[in-house]
């Protein structure tokens, strides 16, 4: 049966460039929510040129021997950490001494831009001994969204954010949901004990890493697979939107360590297109601090936090 007036001009009227954003802004939360990274995305408007099947792959066939590398590092006498380890190792040895420290807080600041619109990210993560936070807060002109984690006892509760503004929000009572570490692994990529979500190892790192020893610690430069060093982060972006087989161009990281080895920031330039009638160019660039062995206290949902 031919289609009226009204149905064809319904079938053509093209997405306007507000809904769009929308769509895709929602994903900024893996900004912060996997530490470091952003993404945009909406599987309503885009066609994506190339699909990977990440359900038939496993983070830990791409993970290398963490236990076996840091005895290693304790049983090395290097005065130059670069001669010894590769650059992914040394990335690695970082976020194994993170581990090390039972009180750690760190800021996040960055922007996603994408068709021309600039959102902010603002995140902040407190390890308390065994306690840990995440908030995260991201805002546009057209998108405002937020998230706090509170991790404890083997759970994790995720709280939604009201009335976002760039820095803080209103956060609800009432918990959006409450899942063990394994549930919430299985769901949001990491639980909130692990500082970077990117798998770094010698099956993700290119050949172009590299590293160097400065005057006061060390600087590693990582070009990791845009394929495989985010299998987690993929769960986190189907977790927020509705999307399938998300395609990453460049994934590069900067890490700057002491003279210890200890992560004290970290830089995130990634790049990403997805295609429409023309193909539409995405980019993120974060910054994120670590600060150790100061006491924080977790916020409660009634407190809001500096920037």
């Amino acid at each position: 049966m031919p289609k009226n007036k009204d149905e064809q001009k319904k079938e053509k009227k093209p997405v306007s460039k507000k809904r769009i954003i929308i769509s895709v802004s929602i994903t900024v939360l893996c900004v912060a929510l996997g530490g470091v990274g952003g993404y945009f995305i909406g599987n309503m408007v885009f066609r994506q040129e190339q699909t990977i099947d990440y359900s038939k792959l496993k983070d830990v066939d791409f993970e290398d021997d963490h236990e076996a590398l840091m005895k290693k590092y304790k049983a090395s006498t290097a005065s130059d950490y670069t001669k010894e380890f590769k650059p992914y190792e040394l990335a690695n040895i970082a976020t194994e001494k993170f581990k090390e420290h039972d009180y750690v807080v760190s800021k996040q600041y960055g922007q996603v831009n994408a068709m021309g619109v600039a959102q902010t990210v603002r995140a902040t993560s407190i390890r308390n001994k065994e306690e840990y936070f995440l908030e995260n807060i991201s805002a546009s002109s057209m998108v405002q969204t937020g998230k706090r984690f509170y991790q404890k006892d083997g759970k994790v509760t995720t709280y939604n954010g009201e009335n976002v503004e760039t820095t803080k929000a209103r956060w609800n009572e009432t918990p959006a949901s409450e899942l063990s570490l394994e549930e919430h692994e299985a769901k949001w990529g990491k639980d909130l004990s692990r500082p970077l979500i990117y798998i770094i190892s010698s099956k993700t790192s290119k050949e172009t890493s590299n590293s160097e020893k400065t005057s006061d610690g060390y600087t590693v430069h990582l070009d990791l697979s845009p394929k495989y060093s985010v299998l987690r982060y993929v769960r986190q972006m189907v977790e927020i939107s509705p999307v399938k087989d998300p395609v990453f161009e460049t994934v590069q990281l900067t890490l700057y360590l002491d003279s210890n080895l200890n992560l004290l920031s970290t830089e995130v330039d990634e790049s990403y297109s997805v295609v429409m009638v023309v193909t539409a160019n995405s980019v993120a660039h974060l910054t994120e601090t670590y600060t150790y062995d100061v006491e924080k206290a977790i916020p409660t949902l009634s407190e809001d936090l500096e920037y």
